[in-house]
């Protein structure tokens, strides 16, 4: 391809080329083929990174968020932890521990569109974005709840958010991520508006029903307030959706970073410098993760939404790849740096 053209105009001059009479009145204008073409080729290549070639049942039989890059250095039952790992004493239990960041972005907004219900994502429930069908029922039974409340310094933050919606079908994205700065399986939903417990509920619980045998350390900004009542909003999901590990298991800290915004009476019982096996860390992973995704944000605005997910499939799938490959060379670092 000769350079300084973009893919759509090599094809249009090879048209010329083939076709040199008339070109310019008789040539049909082929940007939205070929845009979709552009997703079926991504999806297409991701079912066929995940595998789904050598399975008899095809994309069809993929599981819920099967097409998804998984952080390999996750600690995740019958993958990467050894047998017996659920009975090692209590001082070492923190080694097989699960740590989840949840967050939520106002940059990433879609605007409403004509003929809204026709788009639909190629990548629907198989890769980052959370199931459309149970995520929107849950979202019509609870649309009337109130919104996050935080602690005091948070008040003024939520207000704007939420006067930021009109004109929107889309004001954020809610996401969930790991220790290791990778997006979950299914661990990303769209905010209606503002930033409201029934939609960080849905990402949260859908990401740990498959969690086994681990303990959990869940970090938000206003997880003092978020945590309360969790569990009584959790027995309005489906039965699929509920925990299989005792609630004890769970704990909830805020950020550090955030932590100094709250109330005084937050920031002891929440903050990580108090948690035995925690380490030094400020988990404000997530807020690096959106910096990344966050160049696609004025692109993605004016997409239909079923494009706009694919095309943001495709961003983070890229991170959790780069990700994945570069464990091992900051590993390696690492040791060498304290050896």
């Amino acid at each position: 391809m000769p350079l300084g053209f973009s893919t759509f105009q090599y094809v249009i001059l090879c048209t010329i080329h083939l076709h040199p009479i008339d070109s310019y009145t008789t040539l049909q204008d082929c940007l939205q083929s070929f845009m979709l073409m552009v997703r079926q080729f991504h999806h297409c290549l991701m079912a066929k990174r995940a595998g789904r070639g050598h399975d008899l049942g095809g994309i069809q039989a993929t599981v819920p968020g099967g097409l998804a890059v998984p952080c390999r250095a996750c600690p995740w039952p019958g993958v990467n932890l050894p047998e017996g790992f659920d009975q090692v004493p209590t001082n070492d239990a923190w080694i097989y521990c699960l740590f989840t960041h949840m967050d939520c972005n106002f940059h990433m907004s879609n605007q409403t569109r004509p003929n809204q219900d026709q788009e639909f994502a190629l990548s629907e429930g198989l890769t980052y974005f959370v199931e459309k069908g149970p995520f929107n029922d849950h979202i019509r039974n609870n649309v009337n709840k109130e919104d996050v409340k935080g602690c005091v310094g948070f008040a003024a933050l939520v207000n704007t958010n939420n006067r930021q919606a009109k004109g929107l079908l889309v004001t954020g994205l809610c996401g969930m991520s790991c220790r290791h700065e990778l997006w979950f399986e299914l661990g990303l939903c769209n905010l209606q508006k503002g930033e409201r417990y029934c939609n960080v509920d849905f990402v949260y619980f859908s990401n740990l029903q498959k969690v086994e045998g681990v303990k959990v350390v869940s970090s938000y900004d206003i997880a003092c307030e978020w945590h309360k009542n969790l569990w009584k909003r959790m027995d309005t999901l489906p039965p699929e959706y509920h925990l299989k590990i005792p609630k004890l298991s769970v704990t909830f800290l805020v950020n550090k970073f955030h932590l100094v915004g709250h109330a005084r009476h937050c920031q002891a019982p929440f903050s990580f410098n108090f948690q035995q096996g925690i380490g030094h860390s400020n988990r404000e992973g997530p807020k690096r993760m959106w910096a990344v995704i966050n160049g696609a944000g004025l692109s993605t605005k004016q997409m239909g939404s079923g494009t706009r997910q694919d095309s943001l499939t495709d961003f983070c799938g890229f991170m959790n790849w780069l990700k994945t490959i570069g464990v091992g060379k900051w590993s390696s670092l690492f040791w060498q740096s304290i050896n």
